[in-house]
């Protein structure tokens, strides 16, 4: 607890803050700039009846304020930390599960490698899914801390995946580590590419009845986890 306020930077509470107020103020924006269409169906009287027998020039002037188009209102730009930081128990075990799919299609290329495996694309085959309409960006640097307050997670069971999704991604952790040993003593230096970046097990610390403190770092209401990306502006090893 004494290393998050380290790690989060006060913008990061002064966005989402904000952020609240600019949606809260666009909705009450909306709602008055919205035509009231019961009001003139009971009068009797529609609009256009109005500008035919007061004139359009009165009708501009008392109801431009009515009909004009909401304010925009700018919206706060998102700190550059938020990229490195997992909000969210969901959030968190999807970016677990896109590691642990990384990882493996990776050693599935090192091991395709090693045995000398070259498979042709072939044109003819369609896929069997349909591609994501909305893609998640490439080269998302995997999880290396996982922060959950345990005590205020109530049921726990909401978080009980999340160590066992980092036992799996930290045992294939291992595998990778062991083949990269092999491939490093049997393919040549131009062929190395093939390993990727360095990979680091995820750790997961629990903490204790700390999740309006978390909460309050980051400016949200609730807060039962929070992972933190291997490629962050701080050092990760203020948690050690």
């Amino acid at each position: 607890m004494a290393a998050l306020p380290k790690l989060i930077p006060p913008n990061v509470a002064e966005y989402h803050v904000s952020r609240a107020r600019c949606h809260a103020k666009e909705r009450k924006t909306r709602r008055k700039s919205k035509p009231d269409v019961e009001a003139s169906g009971s009068g009797g009287v529609e609009a256009k009846d109005v500008d035919k027998t007061r004139g359009s020039t009165d009708l501009g002037v008392d109801k431009a304020a009515d009909f004009a188009p909401a304010e925009t209102t700018s919206r706060p730009t998102p700190p550059p930390i938020l990229d490195h930081l997992v909000l969210g128990i969901n959030e968190t075990i999807k970016a677990l599960e896109r590691n642990i799919d990384d990882l493996k299609e990776r050693l599935t290329v090192i091991a395709d490698k090693l045995n000398g495996i070259s498979l042709p694309a072939r044109k003819d085959l369609l896929p069997t899914a349909p591609r994501s309409p909305s893609p998640e960006p490439p080269h998302v640097s995997p999880l290396a801390w996982v922060v959950v307050p345990l005590l205020s997670v109530n049921p726990q069971s909401l978080v009980s995946p999340i160590p066992q999704y980092c036992a799996t991604y930290n045992s294939l952790v291992y595998q990778w580590g062991q083949l990269s040993k092999t491939a490093k003593t049997r393919l040549k230096e131009s062929e190395l590419d093939v390993l990727g970046e360095e990979r680091e097990e995820v750790r997961v610390i629990p903490l204790g009845d700390v999740e309006k403190d978390m909460a309050g770092f980051v400016g949200l209401r609730r807060l039962a986890c929070m992972g933190v990306r291997v490629r962050t502006s701080i050092q990760v090893s203020t948690f050690c």
